[in-house]
């Protein structure tokens, strides 16, 4: 263990996070900060405004245009999400509309995306600003390629999204340029989830890191602090966590598949600054300790150091975008999941069953091995586990109120027992898992 307190390497991790109540339950406390700031959105797509919000007449009919439009051409340039939050509507409802995508950013606010060619996200997932939700089409009620962006507060067409769009004097936009319209209230992406992952040390199976969307770093029980990018300035959100073998260090991972190595793990390559189809969205590392692959949400795979290449999705058709990576404890294979809970197995790794094709209650958002290679362990946003192949099931937090979705699961070194984690810090132990701490009450 480091002889620095666990409260300082706390605050070592994340600057301006409170070192308090480490041991609490793993339920999010109603008492955890909050913030009441005002948040700036982003154009989610490029094009040319076409259209604001306000009255308008549409073969004879007077109706009001509740969001702006993006015109794009022919082209079919990706959606990202204006701000963070939770996807809250995924599909076509038959209203319009077409394919849309709804996110929840909190304090009464969403964004509604509509007329999609396809989309890139499911409902449940925690998205970051600038995340890929989709690509602009021209389905449901629409008269051309483009993006319809909608803004609202409490259910009710916020119209001062229209001064964004004057000061631009409708001219092009591109995704990434700050809409300049106060959203009251809108603070750091409240829905969206603080932490992405968490990592057992391996070397007693008693502590974990948890790591936060800026990078920072959480030690819980017997993991050493190693480093963290908490307080820096990074070019895309941390998405992972993975722990080197040897349990004296981490690799981070964020979603334009740059690398953060600290401790005993090397850098052995990264996507950082390289073009990617897909935000990368997970992590796993090779059993040497000496590489480690890396998945996008399109179910392609990035292998270096000692981590080989067994085959990927990438390129091919997805009925749901991929969310999560576990490799073989053999280090000769790895699975990916979908969010519908679809399974991908590669090289030496079995399928031994999924979700896929069947109804779900909420997405599935990690997977985790069973450490004889054997089976695994899905987990969905609501907290419910399935279990395959060697993998049991020892509980799960389906069916319990969560003030934010669980965005991960961690196997113990036995395979007797798992850990959760939700997106506020908050840790759920089954099994021969013990109860050793959270990151509560560290979400901003």
């Amino acid at each position: 263990m480091s002889s620095t307190p666990l409260s300082r390497r706390r605050l070592l991790a994340l600057s301006g996070a409170t070192a308090a109540g480490a041991a609490l339950g793993g339920l999010g406390l109603p008492g955890a900060p909050s913030f009441a700031a005002v948040g700036v959105m982003q154009w989610p797509t490029s094009g040319t405004v076409t259209s604001l919000i306000g009255w308008r007449t549409l073969n004879g009919q007077r109706k009001f245009h509740a969001g702006i439009d993006i015109g794009t051409g022919t082209g079919r340039p990706n959606v990202v999400a204006a701000y963070g939050g939770t996807v809250r509507v995924a599909r076509d409802q038959g209203d319009g509309y077409g394919n849309k995508v709804v996110i929840d950013h909190g304090s009464g606010w969403e964004t509604l995306y509509a007329h999609l060619h396809e989309i890139k996200t499911a409902v449940g997932a925690s998205v970051a600003k600038n995340q890929l939700i989709g690509v602009v089409g021209n389905t449901g009620h629409s008269f051309g390629n483009h993006l319809h962006l909608e803004a609202r507060l409490r259910g009710q067409t916020y119209e001062a999204l229209n001064a964004a769009v004057n000061r631009r004097t409708g001219g092009a936009i591109r995704p990434g340029d700050p809409i300049n319209v106060d959203f009251p209230g809108l603070g750091p992406a409240p829905s969206a989830g603080y932490f992405r992952g968490l990592a057992l040390s391996p070397t007693t199976g008693q502590g974990f890191w948890l790591v936060a969307r800026d990078g920072g770093v959480f030690t819980i029980g017997a993991a050493d602090f190693f480093g963290s990018m908490g307080g820096q300035a990074l070019n895309a959100p941390v998405v992972g966590i993975a722990a080197h073998p040897s349990g004296n260090g981490y690799w981070l991972v964020a979603s334009d598949g740059g690398i953060f190595a600290y401790g005993a793990s090397g850098f052995h390559g990264s996507m950082g600054g390289r073009p990617l189809n897909a935000p990368v969205v997970g992590i796993a590392a090779h059993p040497s300790g000496n590489g480690y692959w890396l998945v996008g949400a399109d179910g392609g795979i990035f292998a270096y150091g000692a981590a080989g290449f067994h085959g990927s999705m990438g390129g091919r058709p997805l009925n749901a975008p991929v969310v999560g990576i576990a490799a073989h404890p053999s280090g000769n294979g790895y699975w990916l999941v979908a969010s519908d809970g679809g399974i991908f197995a590669y090289g030496a790794s079995g399928f031994h069953g999924s979700m896929g094709g069947r109804p779900l209650n909420a997405p599935v958002v990690g997977i985790a091995a069973h450490p004889s290679g054997n089976g695994y362990w899905l987990v969905g946003a609501d907290g419910g586990i399935f279990a395959y192949g060697s993998a049991g099931f020892y509980g799960s937090a389906g069916g319990v109120t969560l003030r934010r979705p669980v965005v991960g699961v961690c196997a113990t070194r036995s395979g007797a027992g798992y850990w959760l984690l939700a997106g506020d810090g908050g840790v759920f132990a089954y099994g021969d898992a013990p109860f050793i701490g959270n990151g509560l009450p560290f979400e901003p």
